[in-house]
């Protein structure tokens, strides 16, 4: 009896482990994430400020070129809907002069992923 349960409180650590360590590998790819605002979109170049959640101000413009095989989506409330012509999307075409929310993922020199917003407004602390 004392052995199943030595055994059985050993499993149940190793799982809590393995779930820890899970999480922590999914924390480092968030590195790649910047938040902020695109507001201009020029063949596969985009032009992005990110925004800083300590000054609650945006940076420096930077232009930054997509991969060729970039995914698009849209954020509508929790759900994750593909834009399906990428940058030639009316999405990236009416940007006007405000820009659109953005988070997109970088990875070496090229943004892989834009994750467009549906919200207008400066994100909130810890918003994404």
């Amino acid at each position: 009896m004392m052995r199943k349960l030595v055994c059985a409180t050993v499993l149940a650590g190793l799982m809590a482990l393995f779930t820890l360590a899970l999480n922590a590998g999914q924390k480092d790819d968030d590195k790649n994430v910047m938040r902020g605002k695109i507001t201009k979109v020029d063949g596969n170049k985009i032009t992005f400020q990110v925004f800083n959640a300590e000054t609650k101000k945006l940076g420096e413009a930077r232009e930054l070129q997509t991969a060729d095989n970039a995914k698009f989506f849209e954020i509508k409330g929790k759900e994750r809907q593909p834009v399906s012509d990428g940058l030639k999307a009316d999405q990236f075409k009416n940007l006007g002069e405000k820009g659109h929310w953005a988070a997109i993922r970088v990875e070496g020199d090229r943004v892989t992923e834009i994750r467009l917003m549906d919200r207008l407004e400066e994100p909130k602390d810890g918003a994404q």
